[in-house]
């Protein structure tokens, strides 16, 4: 019997840097351990070996993984943007996190999400709290089919559409001066 795959969406960061750092300790104390047990072959963007484009690789991977595990730590742009694309495919996904002062967004606040220290203990409860959350998903076929290409076409454009004008704001904002923008308005009340 073939392994289930299990996608993990997670900040990534330059090589070496502290959000890389604190991504791959999850991904090898939290996740792999509980994952590989319960018969899951897991990856990650940055390990997967290929030579088409890192965007189209990931969205086959939240299309088709049997789970996608999301770490939301660091509240990245990138991985709302790939959490919301799984969330839209009605497939299994769960949503993780470092227990923060700082509060889940609101869009994602009522989902069920692990959340951990780096405390060992908090650590194996975390794990005990994942490998329990996985086996309690009922994993078929029919679930996995659930939507049909036409509505991946239809959100696929969607999300391009949305990237793409996040890509210009960024690019008309990013090298003006402070000075140039007239956020605040004097006439308003507060």
């Amino acid at each position: 019997m073939e392994n289930k795959t299990c996608f993990v969406v997670c900040a990534l960061g330059t090589e070496n840097s502290q959000t890389r750092r604190y991504s791959d300790k999850v991904l090898k104390y939290l996740i792999d351990p509980v994952c590989s047990e319960l018969g899951f072959d897991v990856t990650r963007s940055d390990k997967i070996n290929a030579t088409d484009k890192i965007d189209e690789t990931i969205i086959n991977y939240l299309k088709t993984a049997d789970l996608v595990i999301i770490d939301m730590s660091e509240h990245n742009p990138n991985v709302f943007y790939e959490f919301g694309f799984r969330h839209s495919t009605g497939k299994p996904f769960i949503p993780i996190r470092t227990k923060t002062s700082e509060k889940i967004p609101f869009d994602v606040s009522t989902l069920r999400t692990i959340e951990f220290t780096t405390e060992v203990d908090d650590i194996e409860q975390a794990k005990r709290q994942l490998k329990e959350t996985i086996k309690s998903i009922p994993f078929s076929s029919e679930n996995n089919d659930k939507m049909d290409e036409n509505a991946y076409t239809e959100i696929s454009t969607s999300l391009f559409n949305v990237h793409s004008k996040l890509d210009t704001i960024i690019e008309n904002t990013v090298n003006k001066p402070a000075s140039s923008f007239d956020i605040v308005d004097d006439d308003l009340p507060f």
